[in-house]
């Protein structure tokens, strides 16, 4: 069987599979790396599962070791809808249709299931919303504790949707790293399961790649728009895409273009100007508060993804946020505004000489993360 492990993205120390460990002890973020010969860091063949439902079809491409430790609510394989975008002919991935309302259901249904794997029974998360109510469902079919740090201004309905699940919801003021801070102290009982932090995550996140060139047929994408913070769905898309490629030999993966509110936009800048480091940013008011992240933890794993992918970062102003917010709804789907964020992003790049001359053919996909009832539109 194969087996997969966390090391450090940095200093390449290995930790055991069960380790109660969120990060390396040299402060950096962890990886998930696999036996598999000939590469270690690559997961055995990505093929579907027969009568699999969802993301699990993927089954012997996710780190998980024993069937019966799987937390599922039917998560993945979201539509892929054609659409047109200022005119233009684009996908939508529409994983605001998963379980929970997002697509936090791909991260946490694997990250999840390693909890129950190694007998985690008790966790606590620090959340602007959807990764929090995501966490505290699938904490509750897994019967893990779970309590869910959010700021004091966070929506009101992903406040209840967390608390309907059973999960403790804590409010804080001060700004996400004190909400981080107080996250993170914990009894020697509960595990800190952050979800920017958990390596797990990202690994529920790569299916999003799979399901798309699964869904288009085996055509490639031209480019990827997604909204970004963490930095979830970017990373997995670009190491689901490489597992893809390096495997059975696809074309070169699509270009990732992330879309960040101009209120904060630590990748947009950090990328323009070359940064190795999170530039010092100030987060302003936006209605996509739920990607209001000044400093990214994987920033490093971000800015390398879109420049191997030859992406790009675009920073959008509220205006265009709530202007295609209601676009999107005017056109059946209903999404919140972090989702508007990347249709945005979208209309700017694809009306962009960059796009014209240097993007080779394929579709453009736009990833719709949040379910409008989130926060609706004004």
């Amino acid at each position: 069987m194969t087996r997969a492990w966390p090391s450090c993205a940095a200093c390449g120390t290995d930790q055991p599979f069960d380790t109660r460990l969120w990060r390396c002890p040299c402060g950096a973020p962890l990886i998930i790396k696999w036996d598999k010969a000939p590469d270690p860091t690559l997961p055995a063949d990505v093929r579907p599962v027969p009568g699999q439902p969802g993301l699990w079809r993927y089954r012997a491409a996710l780190p998980i070791h024993e069937d019966a430790a799987i937390v599922t609510l039917g998560e993945g394989m979201t539509p892929l809808v054609e659409a047109r975008l200022e005119g233009r002919p684009v996908l939508y991935k529409c994983d605001f249709c998963c379980p929970t309302g997002s697509f936090k259901d791909r991260g946490w249904t694997v990250a999840v299931s390693h909890l129950r794997e190694i007998g985690v029974r008790s966790v606590t998360e620090d959340s602007s919303g959807n990764a929090g109510a995501s966490l505290a469902a699938y904490g509750a079919r897994a019967g893990i504790t779970v309590t869910v740090f959010v700021p004091a201004d966070a929506s009101t309905a992903k406040k209840r949707q967390i608390a309907a699940c059973g999960a403790r919801v804590v409010e804080v003021s001060g700004g996400r790293a004190e909400l981080e801070r107080q996250a993170r102290d914990t009894d020697e009982d509960t595990f800190y399961a952050g979800h920017s932090w958990n390596p797990w995550f990202i690994e529920g996140t790569r299916t999003l790649a799979w399901e798309i060139l699964e869904q288009t047929g085996g055509v490639m994408p031209a480019a990827v728009v997604t909204p970004l913070s963490q930095g979830a769905i970017l990373l997995g898309l670009w190491q689901g895409f490489e597992v893809l490629r390096a495997r059975r030999g696809t074309p070169t993966p699509p270009r990732l273009i992330a879309a960040q509110p101009a209120a904060c936009a630590p990748v947009v800048l950090g990328l323009r100007d070359g940064s190795p480091q999170p530039p010092p940013v100030v987060p302003g008011p936006s209605l996509a508060d739920g990607i209001r992240s000044p400093a990214p933890v994987r920033y490093a794993e971000i800015v390398a993804a879109l420049r191997a992918s030859n992406g790009t970062a675009l920073a959008i102003g509220e205006d265009g946020i709530a202007l295609h917010q209601r676009k999107l709804a005017h056109a059946g789907f209903f999404v919140e505004p972090t989702s508007a964020v990347a249709a945005a992003a979208a209309a700017q790049w694809l009306a962009s000489e960059e796009a014209a001359h240097r993007t080779p053919d394929g579709p453009v996909v736009i990833v719709l993360t949040g379910h409008g009832l989130k926060r609706p539109p004004d």
